[in-house]
């Protein structure tokens, strides 16, 4: 009886002793790294096996490494979190111990192949999956949208190293768009066997660059992109040799065999069922996301009628004219109304910020605002000028205000793209 799920190997040498090792250890470490991708798509799996986690990693720090207070697992943004590191040495350790094990049980296997296949498979579809999901981010722009008004206000030296960086990357559409097609490409590329190398050389350029941002920018994704990383270079394994006689040895480079998965066709014909349906909620379900991301707070959203940065030019309170003082923390000094609807922020003479919900009736000409703590409405009339100056008078948190401002520019925002530049404009 053919068995269905037999996969046929072109002969090679038998495995040292070390190659065995290297893959028990390399192979556990990346099974439990990745787990529990794809079962993590029931639901329910996740949140339980973070539970788990929660408690291991908790266990271990308190009780091995004495780290003092609760390790928090909460989702932060961060992927450089105290928890992450006692989970990465708890990762390790259980790879160590189960390749140390698997080594005692099994010593007359002459080599791993058909694991190292799956192992591949398995590594090529997260990692694609990933990336691609990463890459949508800057391709549809929501990871780094365009500097808002408190960012164009900041000075320079007042922003951290990765607020600087999100600055820098969320003011080019176009490069976004090119490094996210460049790891869109690289992970779709990895769903397939015979672009699995070109791929992983697309995915090691972009990541190395992904990685470097991070260590140079202190980024808290350092652990979690320098494992992508791995994982890239990782997929190349099977291709070494080839590529040492191709670009060094200047030797021939043996075309790659590729056998099927299965030898029965049912099983393949259904394993391209599964692949197709795969690659097709991946790519929908980050386009789609992307996009209803994108239209609420990205640069899709719509701009709301005042939207713009406003200089306090004149500004009355209780019919007393306030000079522009340094150290007030009662005069405005900039109405900053940004892509995200409902919200603006004002910084006053002090430098501090508050942040208001703001909604205008462009019909009746009227705004009404309360800082978010705030149980009271206030309700104020604006007027316009086409030349960018903006009115506001009435009552606001009991006080009288008649305020007169005038549309801010920057010039990072309008000094644009020119084919042409007689002498470099650096400023």
């Amino acid at each position: 009886m053919e068995n269905t799920e037999t996969l046929t190997f072109v002969q090679e040498p038998d495995w040292s002793w070390i190659k065995k090792w290297l893959f028990r250890f390399i192979g556990t470490y990346l099974v439990l790294f990745i787990f529990p991708f794809p079962i993590s798509y029931i639901p329910g799996v996740d949140t339980a096996y973070e539970s788990l986690l929660n408690k291991l990693v908790n266990w271990v720090g308190h009780n091995v490494l004495h780290i003092q207070g609760d390790i928090a697992s909460a989702m932060t943004g961060s992927g450089d979190r105290t928890y992450d590191y006692v989970l990465m040495l708890i990762l390790f350790v259980l790879a160590l111990l189960i390749s140390m094990v698997w080594t005692v049980l099994d010593r007359r296997s002459a080599h791993y192949r058909k694991h190292y296949h799956w192992l591949m498979v398995y590594v090529r579809y997260y990692l694609g999956m990933i990336l691609i999901s990463y890459g949508f981010a800057k391709v549809i722009k929501t990871q780094f949208p365009y500097p808002g008004f408190v960012q164009l206000l900041k000075p320079l030296g007042d922003a951290s190293p990765m607020g600087l960086a999100w600055t820098f990357m969320g003011y080019s559409p176009l490069f976004n768009l090119f490094t996210g097609l460049g790891e869109v490409i690289g992970g779709f590329l990895l769903f397939f066997r015979r672009t699995t190398t070109i791929g992983a050389f697309l995915l090691i350029s972009v990541l190395a660059t992904v990685v470097m941002m991070n260590f140079s920018y202190d980024i808290p994704v350092k652990l979690y992109s320098t494992h992508l990383l791995l994982m890239s270079v990782f997929l190349l394994t099977p291709d070494f040799k080839r590529l040492y006689h191709f670009f060094i040895s200047n030797k021939q480079a043996e075309p790659a065999v590729y056998t099927p998965h299965f030898t029965d066709r049912r099983w393949n014909m259904a394993r391209w069922v599964v692949k197709i349906l795969f690659i097709a909620y991946v790519l929908i379900s980050n386009v789609n996301s992307g996009l209803q991301r994108s239209k609420q707070y990205g640069d899709l959203a719509s701009r709301p009628p005042l939207y713009g940065a406003y200089l306090v030019t004149n500004f009355v309170l209780n019919g007393d004219t306030l000079p522009p003082l340094m150290t007030d923390d009662r005069r405005w000094k900039h109405l900053l109304v940004d892509r995200r609807e409902g919200f603006a922020f004002i910084q006053f003479m002090s430098g501090k910020y508050g942040r208001y919900n703001f909604a205008t009736d462009t019909s009746a000409r009227t705004i009404s605002m309360n800082f978010q703590n705030s149980a009271i409405t206030n309700n104020l009339t604006y007027t316009t000028r086409d030349t960018g100056y903006l009115h506001i008078q009435g009552i606001l948190e009991k006080d009288t205000v008649d305020i007169d401002l005038k549309k801010k520019g920057f010039l990072l925002v309008d000094r644009g793209f020119h084919w042409i530049n007689e002498r470099p404009y650096n400023r």
